[in-house]
């Protein structure tokens, strides 16, 4: 096999575990990278954007997660534990900058609202992950929220592997999920409902690819046997079955600190100056949803928002009265407030880290009793070796299921799209369809299928990760808070400085 030669390393950094977006570069290519290739399955450009939103909420749903979540019956503490709909009306918050074309009617807002309804919570079943926990002291998540997946412990059903389909059970979990929302859209038909359903279920055929081993499999099939299967073999008719990871903690980074502070933090030669009474910026609106938590807070936020706005009209002489009044109590209260918040998801995030580093002990290839991790398997970032590769079988199936799915609202019933979409959901063995396109890349990729047979050229991967992870925590944590009063360098006339 052909050596690796001495390239330059990629440069690492903390992306969501659940690829939203474009993705960061030519070679990394996310959810709506992928819902592109819908184009080609007849629906325009405004449709595919609609059967993204409800791709975007499965990924987003993972703000609404079991560390983060008050009880309704529990107090108040925040920050460090934040109601569903608060988190809720947030992610609607960041809909409304992401989807902004599709709310410019009241009727496009109206059915582009995330609400607690059609946001949810993280469920593994949703993304096809490994939905065992290894924490001995953990609580079943339905305490907290009846809407979470009930508590999979080491040994439970649902973590064992079915002989004939040669996969885990819980995967067949995310293929019902995959088909009911694949029936409600068919019922729905061309609607926004329709389109959101659609593209809920599209989110799981994707992460298929790219959270299991469909991918080494499927090499290991055309020829190439050295790459890692990342589990054992098992008793099952393909000995070594389809599995995914356990949702890891790493991520958390991306997933809900990096939009905190993405919205509360301004980034350096980007500041916001509110030209007009009334306007707010993004830092604003996401505090002002956030600390409905703590209503005291919010009203020393409302007020000191709605002073500025008459200062803004106002003379010198009252913005010399304004700065004398910030210098009190206020500003120290909505600082310490931002200040306690962000330390708050940076602590949250480092713990997360400090978790996976206990599922990092023997190998899932050569220890039968360890369950490989997300960060293992999951090839939704550039730096993985098969993240093209994943991403060229997902846009084949999202491009048959688009196909099938467009013919079937436009009448042409020949086709099931249910059926279409589960058919891609099978062991690599019972499916040939993909074997031409993986020879194909592989041939092109010798570099890459090596870097994917050496264990050690992984755990160096992982740890490059991890200091890239750790430094953007630092970064976070050191980082200027916003100031929210608008006390920066511009005082005069309508423009505040954030």
């Amino acid at each position: 096999m052909k050596k690796l030669t001495d390239n330059a390393p990629q440069q690492l950094k903390p992306m969501p575990r659940f690829g939203a977006g474009l993705g960061d570069s030519a070679e990394s290519h996310g959810h709506e990278s992928i819902a592109h290739v819908l184009n080609l399955s007849g629906f325009n450009a405004v449709e595919v954007k609609q059967i993204y939103f409800g791709n975007w909420l499965r990924d987003h749903s993972q703000l609404i997660d079991p560390k983060t979540v008050r009880p309704p019956y529990a107090p108040r503490n925040f920050p460090k534990k934040i109601s569903r709909e608060v988190l809720t009306q947030f992610v609607d918050l960041l809909a409304l900058k992401e989807f902004n074309l599709l709310q410019m009617t009241d009727e496009g807002r109206a059915a582009y609202t995330v609400t607690p309804e059609i946001l949810g919570v993280y469920r593994p079943s949703e993304h096809i992950d490994n939905p065992t926990n290894l924490n001995e002291d953990a609580i079943d998540p339905q305490t907290i929220d009846e809407d979470f997946e009930p508590l999979v412990r080491p040994g439970d059903r649902l973590t064992t592997v079915h002989y004939a389909r040669s996969m885990t059970l819980h995967i067949k979990e995310a293929e019902r999920y995959m088909r009911r929302k694949l029936r409600a859209a068919m019922r729905a038909g061309k609607t926004p409902t329709g389109m959101r359903y659609f593209g809920e279920a599209l989110h799981v055929l994707e992460d298929f690819f790219a959270h299991s081993n469909f991918v080494e499999l499927s090499l290991r099939k055309v020829g190439y046997t050295d790459v890692l299967a990342w589990t054992t073999e098992k008793p099952c008719k393909h000995r070594w079955p389809v599995v995914t990871g356990l949702f890891s903690g790493s991520d958390i980074i991306a997933s809900v600190a990096e939009p905190l502070a993405k919205m509360l933090f301004p980034v350096p030669g980007h500041v916001f100056k509110p030209t007009v009474p009334g306007e707010r910026s993004d830092g604003e609106q996401a505090l002002l949803i956030l600390l409905k938590e703590e209503p005291e807070a919010r009203e020393v936020l409302v007020k000191a928002l709605e002073v500025r706005d008459e200062l803004a009209k106002s003379s010198t002489f009252q913005t010399v009265e304004y700065l004398d009044w910030l210098a009190g109590t206020p500003l120290r209260i909505l600082r310490n407030h931002t200040n306690g918040l962000m330390q708050t998801v940076v602590e949250w995030a480092g713990d997360q880290i400090d978790d996976l580093q206990t599922y990092w002990g023997d190998d899932p290839n050569t220890h039968s009793h360890v369950s490989a991790t997300h960060s293992q398997l999951a090839k939704d970032h550039g730096t993985h070796p098969f993240h093209v590769i994943a991403q060229l079988l997902a846009r084949h199936a999202v491009f048959e299921v688009g196909k099938s799915m467009h013919k079937y609202w436009e009448g042409d019933g020949e086709q099931d799209p249910v059926e279409v979409a589960s058919s891609y959901l099978r062991h690599p063995k019972d499916l040939n369809w993909q074997d031409p396109i993986v020879e194909h890349w592989a041939d092109r990729n010798p570099e890459k299928i090596e870097e994917g047979t050496e264990l050690s050229r992984h755990i160096k991967r992982y740890e490059e990760y991890q200091a890239a992870a750790r430094k953007r925590l630092e970064e976070l944590e050191i980082r200027e808070p916003l100031d929210l009063i608008g006390v920066g360098e511009n005082l005069s006339g309508s423009g505040f400085g954030l």
